[in-house]
Parts: structure tokens; C-alpha cells; sequence
């Protein structure tokens, strides 16, 4: 069965720990939560945690700036959600960051995830070749310094969220592999550096069951 989008919450926030509601509808079976994060008094900034309804997530997905590790891009999963309205906490290793931009999606019909791509550059664009098959849904986080413009996504991509012009600049999208690899890819006008994760969602068999382990990684 094709997966689903159900639903994506936003935001940007600061400081040790972020709280923000997210609802997930009954048959959801997979969150993903997508950070880009700067932090301006040194490396190592990235997410100590993040919990949903109480549950912890995974981290699966993680780029960091390679010019001291101030900035980097992230996903985490979570298998089984629970249903209603309920809040993602994302705790930070150090005091908090100076800024960080999120997004929240989850999906029905995901039986498991795949292998995660990522890329860091310094300049104009980013991209990642992600191994697929088709029907997988292959979601990113893009993360920039650039503050002169919003960041574009790739043909075939849809953007799902993206919080503009802040610093960190933070966005997020999807698109449907039709083969054995899936190029996601973002540009933007004013060389900065960036962080670029994608992970593929595979998709439950038709007339398979939706419910899956937390632990499932094919």
C-alpha cells in the first residue's frame, strides 16, 4: 500500500529543551522528527533527545558542519505512535542552541526505513543519491546559514515545510521513488555552507499489516 502523509507541524525555537505539539491520527505508524541546528559557542550542538507522548525516538539521520560543528542536520523516527495530540520534547546536549528549525511528520502505511544519505557543502547547493525502490517515500531536512533567500527543492520533491529566511534556515520534503535510487537535492543563491539528510519510508505490502517494530530498519 502507498504510504500516506498524515500530518507536518513547524516551528523554530531556542534554549535546552523545545516542546511542541504534534497530532497523529489513528493508523499513523511512523514520526519523523527533522531538526537543523545552530549553536554559536561551539561544536556538538545536535539533539541529546527527542521524545513523543512520553516515548524516546531514534536518531536516524545526522550531518554535521565540518568547520567546527556548529551546525547540522538531523531526523529522528519513531515506530507506533501514539494517536491524538501529544508533544515532541527535543532536548539538547549543551544550554540550547541559538536557533533551532523543526519540522513533524507522520505517516501511514510504513513498514520500516532504509539506508540514510547525507551530504555537508559550502556553497549554492546540496544533494544526496538515496537507494530506493519504488513506492518508497523519501523524506529530507535541508539546513543552511543562508539568510539572503529561501531554499528551493529539487524536481519531484514536494515541500512540506519550511521556515524561511530565519538563521539557521530549516526545510523539509518528500517525493515518491519510481526506481533503485532517488536524488533529493536543494539550492539557494548566496554560498553558505548546509547540511542535507534523506532517509526512504518502505512502504507496507498490499494487503500487509501497518503495524511495525521499533527496531525494523530494512
Amino acid at each position: 500500500m502507498a504510504i500516506i502523509l498524515d500530518a507536518v507541524t513547524s516551528g523554530s525555537g531556542n534554549g535546552a529543551t523545545i516542546t511542541k505539539a504534534h497530532t497523529c491520527a489513528v493508523g499513523a505508524n511512523y514520526l519523523v522528527v527533522a531538526l537543523s541546528t545552530y549553536c554559536s559557542d561551539g561544536g556538538g550542538h545536535m539533539a541529546s533527545g527527542v521524545t513523543y507522548a512520553g516515548v524516546a525516538m531514534t536518531q536516524i539521520a545526522l550531518e554535521v558542519e565540518g568547520g567546527g560543528g556548529w551546525f547540522q542536520s538531523e531526523l529522528w523516527g519513531l515506530a507506533n505512535p501514539a494517536s491524538g495530540a501529544n508533544n515532541v520534547v527535543i532536548t539538547f546536549i549543551h544550554t540550547g542552541p541559538d536557533k533551532c528549525c523543526y519540522g513533524i511528520s507522520s505517516y501511514k502505511g510504513v513498514r520500516g526505513i532504509g539506508t540514510p544519505a547525507t551530504v555537508e557543502v559550502n556553497g549554492t547547493s546540496a544533494s544526496v543519491n538515496v537507494a530506493t525502490s519504488p513506492g518508497d517515500l523519501v523524506v529530507d531536512v535541508m539546513g543552511t546559514y543562508s539568510t539572503a533567500t529561501n531554499v528551493t527543492p529539487g524536481a519531484g520533491q514536494t515541500e512540506r515545510w519550511d521556515i524561511g529566511t530565519t538563521w539557521p534556515n530549516g526545510a523539509g520534503s518528500d517525493e515518491l521513488a519510481s526506481g533503485a535510487s532517488t536524488t533529493m537535492s536543494w539550492s539557494w543563491t548566496t554560498t553558505n555552507g548546509a547540511c542535507l539528510c534523506a532517509i526512504p519510508l518502505l512502504p507496507t505490502p498490499e494487503g500487509g499489516f501497518i503495524s511495525i517494530s521499533p527496531y525494523m530498519m530494512v
